[in-house]
């Protein structure tokens, strides 16, 4: 691996840690100045669309500090981190949430410029309460 893409990985697992506070003041430092974030295909630019995602966040995981992260690999090359997960949580509906994600961050200039996120979003569909989110208009 290049040192620069050792470089993005290191940043990449940082700025996750920082991510999962869901506050904007600990994760947004890590951001570029127009993100990209897509959930599926679910698209969105700017900041606004991590916070709605850690705004959501706040409601769907009632205890984070709680949740378990299991890295089952990080890959780096070139600009693009990869990561395979497991993720342990309780949630706003059960206790015993368990999800596999995969996730996909770009790098530019040392800041995330993209990131991906894929889920079984089957299994976040039954352990989670998405009926306590705000509807966007």
């Amino acid at each position: 691996m290049s040192e620069a893409s050792e470089t993005n990985k290191a940043l990449v697992l940082e700025y996750m840690d920082a991510f999962r506070t869901f506050d904007p003041a600990q994760y947004e430092p890590y951001l570029a100045d127009d993100p990209t974030y897509m959930a599926g295909m679910n698209i969105r630019t700017g900041r606004e669309a991590f916070r709605a995602n850690t705004d959501a966040g706040r409601v769907l995981y009632p205890r984070p500090e709680e949740a378990e992260t299991e890295y089952l690999a990080v890959l780096a090359e070139g600009d693009w981190v990869a990561v395979l997960l497991k993720r342990r949580a309780v949630t706003n509906k059960v206790d015993d949430y368990e999800n596999l994600y995969t996730m996909f961050y770009e790098v530019i200039d040392g800041k995330i410029a993209t990131q991906v996120e894929m889920l079984d979003f089957r299994v976040a569909a039954d352990k989670f309460d998405l009926s306590a989110l705000p509807q966007r208009g």
